[in-house]
């Protein structure tokens, strides 16, 4: 397993507790760091008690390596990196995100998120400072004038059909180029796939709408994604999350000059593509 991702199957004669779970794992202060999860819900209570069956997630804490941070500013407008693990905003747990972390490393007391990623997504987010910059960002997105460019990689290609297809019953549409497919891995369900690293460019901006579209992601289980493939000579490749990356970001600004701004693609999404068989030449280029 994956050291980003510990998972814990609930068995009957077993500890039944998330504290006595955590302790087996020598992980005890995991809940109160927001990294316990139970069927794709935040665990709030150590003391909580799972059935038979439950499958329990533990996220590795995270280190230096991988903070939010603070990657260009702009009049007002800050775009930042968002880890994978971290939520954009903060739930009702109150848990560290990234509009708070941003804020602190700023030094002001709050930050307007104007896009969005999930959790278990990575790359750039795009924030602002102030209501001034807040509306003009509004305007921006409502204009069009935010574009943006995500590295994935999926099971299979998506068809022409799958990325003009309605999300949540509204229009949408995506852009897709196919940079690479590898060879077959065999899928838990036993068949085989020939996952394809795809670069996505979101015309529409609906929520999930780049996993609904370009899905199966890799790693993304709430979009039927696996957990893990085997390769022909019979290594298991875990997915610890979904293999989807914001690189690029372009904000049209008045008199129409383009604000670019790129992140290399997440560590863990490369060594995904090359334990695959893939090639980190072709992830620098799907990140364009």
């Amino acid at each position: 397993m994956s050291p980003a991702l510990r998972v814990w199957c609930v068995q009957a004669g077993g500890p039944r507790s998330v504290a006595a779970i955590l302790a087996e794992l020598g992980d005890p202060a995991a809940v109160d760091e927001g990294r316990v999860w139970v069927d794709r819900q935040r665990v709030l209570d150590s003391a909580q008690v799972l059935a038979v069956g439950s499958r329990v997630e533990v996220h590795a804490a995270r280190t230096g390596s991988d903070q939010a941070a603070v990657v260009a500013e702009r009049d007002g407008l800050v775009v930042a990196y968002k880890p994978a693990a971290l939520p954009s905003e903060p739930d009702r747990t109150g848990h560290a995100s990234l509009v708070t972390e941003v804020a602190e490393v700023l030094g002001v007391a709050r930050v307007h998120a104007v896009s969005r990623l999930d959790v278990g997504v990575s790359g750039l987010v795009l924030v602002s400072v102030g209501q001034a910059a807040h509306q003009r960002a509004a305007a921006l997105r409502e204009a069009g004038g935010i574009a943006r460019r995500y590295v994935a990689i999926a099971e299979r290609a998506p068809s022409d059909a799958a990325l003009t297809a309605p999300v949540d019953g509204r229009n949408a549409r995506t852009r897709v180029e196919i940079v690479a497919q590898v060879g077959p891995h065999r899928h838990p369900s036993g068949s085989e796939v020939s996952p394809v690293l795809l670069a996505l460019c979101p015309v529409t901006g609906r929520k999930h709408q780049l996993r609904v579209h370009a899905g199966p992601l890799l790693g993304d289980r709430a979009h039927g994604g696996v957990r893990r493939l085997t390769r022909a000579d019979g290594a298991v490749v875990e997915l610890p999350r979904i293999m989807l990356h914001a690189a690029r970001l372009e904000v049209a600004l008045p008199g129409g000059e383009p604000w670019i701004v790129t992140a290399p693609v997440a560590e863990d999404l490369v060594r995904v593509w090359c334990a695959l068989d893939g090639d980190a030449v072709d992830v620098d280029r799907a990140a364009g």
